[in-house]
């Protein structure tokens, strides 16, 4: 969600990048095969925020501040699945 946020001009880069090293600092680091992309999103279609059809999401308009029921496509979610195998 925090690169979803950076990702759609929410946050900036700083910001992501503080976040992303504070959670890599706090949790270990899953390996997620791009293969599973599917399966990893039909599961989030299960999410009681999604609505219509579409994949809703809390994103970040700054650290501390936050939009709920943003939609956010398929697409960008596969995006942001790879930018975390990248970190």
């Amino acid at each position: 969600e925090a690169w979803l946020s950076w990702n759609t001009g929410r946050i900036t880069e700083e910001d992501f990048e503080r976040i992303a090293q504070h959670l890599l600092d706090l949790f270990p680091r899953y390996t997620l095969q791009s293969a599973d992309d599917h399966r990893i999103l039909e599961l989030m279609r299960n999410d009681k925020k999604n609505a219509e059809g579409e994949l809703r999401f809390t994103l970040l308009d700054g650290i501390g501040k936050a939009s709920v029921d943003v939609p956010i496509t398929a697409e960008r979610v596969r995006e942001a699945l790879e930018a975390y195998r990248k970190l």
